[in-house]
């Protein structure tokens, strides 16, 4: 992560590389993050992950927001206590009913540290819940008839309805304006398709974007891009796609 000066009267500013920070002093940047900035910091590279996992810095999110965090943090968890319940005394606490023992006694577990629990704290207080989600899974897609894209670079793609992606466009084999759809299947995988696509066809480009969008979010912006290398030729004409009008049905005769 760099953090320099992009303005070109600034040529020859500071430019500081956030890495070459000593671990403690990126710790105290992160402190002025609230917990929800922190979370998501964690995400962007294994450096964040790292300095945001630490108990301290938790512990201080926990002490600067107590108000907001430990009136719903530090009550008691109802799923933990019916577990708890379901699997009985523990054994220490069988022990000590029991009474004492002629057997020397097991040395008691050493308390946990102030800041062990500290994220828990804040997690469940503000219910963080993308703290645990964040992870990579690979995407099994399962053979198609229509085969797949080809591989390319500088493409775009945006969600699509059904939990699809939509894809176009991009650089691979030559510049492309083809749209591709892949589409959740009922065995949990993913599978290719290429959509019926009516109308004029957009120019094939590549370097642009595509924008989900429309009143039910069925419509899918294309807008920019280049058709030349060298980041030459660019294109301003924007373009939608949008499902198609259904023709009405014609009137049966009796």
């Amino acid at each position: 992560v760099n953090i320099g000066m992009d303005d070109p009267m600034d040529a020859g500013g500071p430019s500081l590389d956030f890495g070459s920070l000593d671990f403690g002093t990126a710790l105290h940047v992160l402190s002025f993050l609230t917990p929800r900035q922190a979370a998501a910091a964690s995400v962007t590279c294994r450096y964040f992950n790292e300095l945001a996992s630490q108990p301290v810095l938790w512990a201080h999110f926990l002490t600067r927001d107590c108000v907001a965090i430990r009136s719903v943090a530090e009550q008691p968890d109802p799923a933990t206590e019916a577990a708890a319940a379901e699997a009985g005394p523990s054994p220490s606490a069988a022990a000590a009913a029991a009474g004492p023992s002629t057997s020397q006694a097991a040395p008691a577990a050493a308390p946990a540290p102030p800041n062990a629990n500290a994220r828990a704290l804040v997690r469940r207080g503000l219910a963080l819940r993308d703290l645990r989600l964040t992870r990579w899974e690979k995407v099994v897609v399962e053979p198609s008839l229509e085969g797949r894209p080809t591989p390319r670079e500088g493409h775009a793609a945006c969600s699509w309805p059904g939990g699809a992606y939509l894809l176009f466009g991009g650089w691979g084999g030559g510049i492309r304006a083809d749209v591709w759809l892949l589409q959740p299947t009922a065995k949990g995988g993913y599978t290719w398709s290429v959509p019926s696509v009516a109308g004029e066809w957009p120019e094939v480009r590549y370097g642009h974007t595509v924008t989900r969008c429309g009143r039910n979010w069925d419509q899918a912006l294309v807008y920019g891009g280049m058709q030349a290398g060298g980041y030459c030729a660019e294109i301003a004409a924007p373009a939608l796609l949008r499902p198609r009008a259904r023709k009405p049905l014609a009137a049966s005769t009796p």
